[in-house]
């Protein structure tokens, strides 16, 4: 069970990374919004973790606040910095893999403009019931409650898709 969980984090992480890649996220703020398993810079909490995990929503990133709304953890700018400096050095061979990702995000951004906000936000790499996309993908693979399940812009600055 825990190894299924820290691959769907895994792979939640890839798909963030991709999305970063293609986005600056600015904020008035002074720090930023990680994923809660990973906590902050200089400290992760797994060996996996970067400065690309940091949540993709502009609103998670705007104050502390909303990053707790987004299940995140909220790190100063200081921390931030320690690890972007270290990951300075290592080499990034991804650019063929993140061009794919950015095409798929394009084609799941256009369904998702005519999904209802009624629906669920689901864990992007899983996909929607009944159309799970990895072996280990089940009903429970949804984004937090709140600000992710409001709407579909919202699950889709989560990484996530809605039925």
């Amino acid at each position: 069970m825990n190894k299924n969980i820290i691959s769907l984090l895994l792979v939640v992480l890839i798909s963030l990374s991709s999305i970063q890649a293609g986005r600056v996220l600015e904020s008035d703020s002074q720090g930023s919004c990680y994923i809660s398993q990973c906590g902050c810079p200089g400290s992760f909490i797994e060996d996996w973790c970067s400065s690309d995990s940091q949540l993709v929503s502009t609103w998670c990133q705007e104050k502390e606040e909303n990053c707790a709304q987004c299940d995140g953890v909220w790190c100063s700018d200081d921390d931030s910095q320690t690890d972007e400096d270290q990951e300075a050095s290592e080499p990034e061979d991804q650019d063929q893999d993140q061009d794919q990702d950015q095409e798929q995000d394009q084609d799941q951004d256009q369904d998702e403009d005519q999904v209802s906000t009624n629906g669920t936000c689901f864990i992007e790499q899983c996909g929607c019931p009944g159309e799970f996309k990895l072996d280990y993908c089940n009903e429970t693979n949804v984004l937090p409650a709140g600000f992710c399940q409001e709407n579909a812009d919202n699950c889709e600055g989560c990484a996530g898709v809605c039925r």
